[in-house]
C-alpha cells in the first residue's frame, strides 16, 4: 500500500532565507519556508534555530509532532514528524534533504502514523509506532525507496499502544524497540496506567512479517518511585550485555528517569526497576551508546530551576535543550546547552531525535518558536520541525551566556545505598552512616517498599542538602491498611537537613514532613532547614507528620508547613503515646481549611491526646484560613499530653487555645526562660551569636 497527500506535495513551494543559529556551537545553517507559511502571510523566520524543515502556522490548528531522523548510507538524510491538533487526522510526513540537511523536500504522508521513528535496516527504510487508523496498533512499515511509498502496517502489537520515536536498539544479533502499553490512568494521574515493554527480532528476520517479533513482559512503574508515570523508553544495552529500558519518568524535578533490565529478550529481572538520575528525564529523551567515547549520549530537555517558578512541573520546561552524558547510565552529567530561551511559555525544542555523524551529532526538534505570525500556540503545540548540527560533540560547551542556566553543583539527585555492612544498623553504637542526600532518597524507596526497619539506627555525619527537589517523606500513613511506616531510630547526630521541599503535584500520599508515617521510632538531635517549604496538603509537618508511639528529641524545625488537615512544627497527628522533648519551632505554620471538624494545628505539634511535650517552645506564626477555629495553639492544636516547661511567643499567634505557657519574644529570650528549659538537663544554651533571633539554640548547635 502506499499512502501519500498529493494535496500537500503538490503545493509545497520553498524560498530561501540566509541566517546564523543564535549559538556558536551549532552549525549556521539556511532556513526553507513551507506552503502553509505562505497561506499566511510573510512570517519571519530569521531567528528560527537551525533549518527549518517545515512549518505549520498556528492558524492552520496543524501542530508539529514526534520528530525522526536517519542518515542513509548514501549521505541523503530522512527525516519523519507527525502530526495533531483538534480535528486533524493523524499522519506522518517524510522529507528528504540530499545536502546534508541544507535544503529539504516533502515526498510522502503516512496516513494514521503517529509516535513513529524511522531506522534504516539491509538496504530497506523502516517506519516502526503507532497506527491509530488501527486503534493504537504498534506498526512497522518499509519503504524501499528512501521514503517515497511505504508497505501496509504490519502490526507487532496489538492495540493501546504509546510511545515515541526512541532509538531502534542492534545487538546480540536482534533488534530491540521500547514501547508501552497504554492503560487506564489511576486516579486521574497521567501516565500512571502505563506498561513499558520492549519488542524484538532477529536482525536476520523478515521485519514486515510479525510472527518475526517477540514481546517482553510488562513493567508498569512502582509505587515507591515518584512521578505520575513513565513512558516513551529507550531500549539501551547495559554494560552486563543485557538490554536496559530507561523511560521518561512523570515527575516535578525531571531529574530522574526510569529504569529497569531484561533478563533475557521475553523476561524482566526480577527487583530491577528503579529511578536513576538523568537530567531532563520528565520530558521525551533519546539514548545512544558511543563506542568511540565509550560513553552513553542524550539530548533532553534540562529544566533549571529558574523556570519552576510557580511550582511548574519539569515536563512543562522545554525552552532548554542540554547534551548529556554517561559512563554507566545511572549518573549523566551535562556537557554542553545547544539550544536555549527564556520563554517558557511559547519555545520548546523538544522531541528530538539525534544520529551521530562523524565527529558530529546531527538531529531534528519539534521546535515552537517565533515565526512572524503570532508564533507558537504555546511551547507543546509545536509550529515547526527543525534540522540542527552540533559540531565536535565530544568537546562542545555552553555558550557564555547560558551558564546561569547550568545546574549547581549541591546535588544531582543521585539515589546511593548505604552500607548495611558488618551489622551496621544493629546497634547505636554502630549505626547506619548517611552522608549523602541520595542516601536519604534510598531510606525513603526501602521504607516504601516495605522495610520498616524496626530496631535500626540510623546517624547522620554531615549536614545534607536535598537542593530544593521535590522530596518523599519516610514513609507515609493513608489508613490503617495502606501505610509504610518507619520504624527505626534516626540520629541527626547534630546536623541538618538542608532545603527539603514538599510540593509535589503527583502526591497521593496524606502525610507530609521528612518523615511521613513514624512507629514505635525516634528522631533526635536533628534541624530542618529554614529555606525549607512543606506544601501538599493532608497531615504535615517539619520532622514526623503522622506518629504512633514516636519519640523526638533535641531537634528543630525551621520549615514553612501548610496543611489542610493537622498541622505542626515538630509532629502532625499523633496516636499511641508520643513524646516531644527538647524541640523547637520557628517555622511558619498555616491549616487550610473550610471546616473545623477533625483539624489541628500547633506550633510543635497539632494532634495528639497521650504522651507529652517537655521542655521546649515555639515562635512561629501559627494561622488558619478558618478564622473561627478555636483547634489552634502557639504549641499544641488540643489538650490532653502532659505540658511541662513549655512556651510559645504571644504574637505568634490568634485565638489561641491556651495549651503551654505564653510568653512575651522577650521574655523568651531571658535566662529565667532558658533556665526552665534545662530543669532537667542542659540541652539548651543561649544563642550570642544570634543563630536563632536570639532565642535559645540547642547546644549541639553552638
Amino acid at each position: 500500500m502506499q499512502v501519500k497527500n498529493k494535496r500537500l506535495r503538490a503545493g509545497i513551494f520553498f524560498a530561501l532565507l540566509c541566517a546564523t543559529l543564535p549559538f556558536m556551537t551549532i552549525a549556521s545553517c539556511k532556513k526553507h519556508l513551507s506552503d502553509e507559511k505562505q497561506q499566511q502571510g510573510t512570517g519571519n523566520f530569521s531567528n528560527v534555530p537551525g533549518t527549518v524543515v517545515v512549518h505549520s502556522p498556528k492558524s492552520s490548528g496543524i501542530y508539529r509532532g514526534t520528530p525522526s531522523l536517519v542518515k542513509l548510507p548514501n549521505g541523503n538524510i530522512v527525516a519523519s514528524n507527525d502530526v495533531f491538533g483538534t480535528g486533524i487526522s493523524n499522519r506522518t510526513d517524510i522529507f528528504i534533504s540530499k545536502d546534508n540537511g541544507k535544503n529539504w523536500t516533502q515526498i510522502s504522508s503516512v496516513n494514521g502514523a503517529v509516535w513513529s521513528g524511522l531506522f534504516y535496516h539491509r538496504n530497506k527504510l523502516y517506519l516502526l509506532g503507532a497506527n491509530t487508523g488501527g486503534g493504537a496498533n504498534l506498526v512497522i512499515r518499509g519503504s524501499d525507496n528512501e521514503g517515497k511509498t511505504w508497505s501496509a502496517p504490519t502490526i507487532i502489537v496489538a492495540g493501546a499502544c504509546h510511545g515515541s520515536s526512541t532509538p531502534v536498539l542492534f545487538a546480540n544479533g536482534r533488534i530491540y524497540k521500547a514501547y508501552e502499553f497504554h492503560d487506564k490512568d489511576l486516579n486521574n494521574k497521567w501516565m500512571s496506567g502505563n506498561k513499558a515493554y520492549v519488542v524484538s527480532a532477529s536482525q536476520d528476520a523478515d521485519l514486515l512479517n510479525s510472527s518475526s517479533w517477540i514481546q517482553s513482559e510488562m513493567q508498569e512503574k512502582p509505587e515507591w518511585i515518584n512521578g505520575t508515570g513513565w513512558l516513551e523508553a529507550n531500549a539501551v544495552l547495559g554494560a552486563d550485555g543485557k538490554v536496559k529500558c530507561i523511560t521518561r519518568l512523570a515527575s516535578m524535578d525531571g531529574v530522574h528517569a526510569g529504569y529497569y533490565s531484561l533478563s533475557s529478550d521475553g523476561k524482566i529481572e526480577a527487583g530491577s526497576a528503579k529511578k536513576i538520575q538523568f537530567w531532563g528525564g520528565a520530558s521525551k529523551f533519546n539514548i545512544k551508546y558511543d563506542p568511540a567515547t565509550q560513553k552513553y549520549w542524550s539530548l533532553a530537555n534540562y529544566a533549571p530551576a529558574q523556570f519552576k517558578a510557580g511550582n511548574r512541573s519539569a515536563g512543562g520546561i522545554r525552552n532548554v535543550l542540554a547534551l548529556t552524558s554517561s559512563t554507566n547510565l545511572e549518573t549523566w552529567q551535562i556537557n554542553a546547552i545547544v539550544l536555549a530561551h527564556d520563554d517558557v511559555e511559547n519555545i520548546g525544542f523538544q522531541y528530538v531525535d539525534w544520529v551521530f555523524d562523524g565527529n558530529d551529532i546531527l538531529f531534528a526538534s519539534r521546535t515552537a518558536y517565533d515565526d512572524g505570525l503570532g508564533g507558537a500556540d504555546n511551547f507543546h503545540n509545536a509550529n515547526f520541525m527543525t534540522f540542527h548540527k552540533i559540531e565536535n560533540y565530544k568537546t562542545v560547551t555552553t555558550p557564555g551566556k547560558w551558564l546561569h542556566l547550568l545546574p549547581n553543583n549541591i546535588w544531582n539527585g543521585e539515589v546511593k545505598p548505604f552500607d548495611v555492612s558488618n551489622e551496621k544498623g544493629n546497634t547505636a553504637a554502630n549505626p547506619i552512616l548517611i552522608s549523602h542526600p541520595g542516601q536519604l532518597v534510598y531510606l525513603v524507596e526501602q521504607v516504601y517498599q516495605g522495610n520498616t526497619f524496626a530496631g535500626k539506627y540510623f546517624k547522620m555525619t554531615n549536614d545534607i542538602n536535598l537542593n530544593g527537589y521535590n522530596f518523599m517523606p519516610v514513609g507515609w500513613y493513608i489508613t490503617t491498611a495502606n501505610n509504610r511506616p518507619f520504624s527505626g531510630n534516626f540520629d541527626g547526630g547534630g546536623f541538618r537537613i538542608l532545603n527539603i521541599n514538599i510540593n509535589r503535584s503527583e502526591n497521593t500520599q496524606t502525610s507530609n514532613g521528612l518523615f511521613g508515617y513514624v512507629k514505635d521510632g525516634s528522631i533526635s538531635n536533628l534541624g530542618i532547614g529554614g529555606e525549607s517549604t512543606i506544601s501538599v496538603g493532608g497531615v504535615c509537618a517539619g520532622i514526623v507528620a503522622y506518629g504512633n508511639n514516636v519519640s523526638i528529641s533535641n531537634s528543630y524545625n525551621k520549615a514553612s508547613v501548610k496543611g489542610s488537615s493537622q498541622v505542626g512544627g515538630i509532629l502532625g497527628y499523633g496516636v499511641g503515646s508520643n513524646i516531644i522533648k527538647n524541640c523547637y519551632n520557628t517555622g511558619s505554620l498555616i491549616l487550610n481549611t473550610s471546616s473545623s471538624a477533625n483539624k489541628y494545628i500547633g506550633g510543635i505539634a497539632g494532634y495528639f491526646k497521650s504522651g507529652s511535650v517537655a521542655y521546649s517552645y515555639n515562635t512561629g506564626n501559627i494561622s488558619s484560613t478558618l478564622a473561627t477555629l478555636t483547634t489552634i495553639g502557639g504549641l499544641l492544636g488540643v489538650t490532653g499530653p502532659d505540658i511541662t516547661q513549655s512556651f510559645y511567643r504571644r504574637e505568634s499567634v490568634n485565638g489561641d487555645n491556651g495549651v503551654g505557657t505564653v510568653l512575651s519574644a522577650s521574655d523568651l529570650k531571658n535566662t529565667a526562660t532558658l533556665n526552665n528549659l534545662n530543669k532537667e538537663g542542659n540541652a539548651w544554651i543561649a544563642d550570642t551569636q544570634n543563630k536563632n533571633n536570639g532565642f535559645p539554640i540547642l547546644k549541639w548547635e553552638k
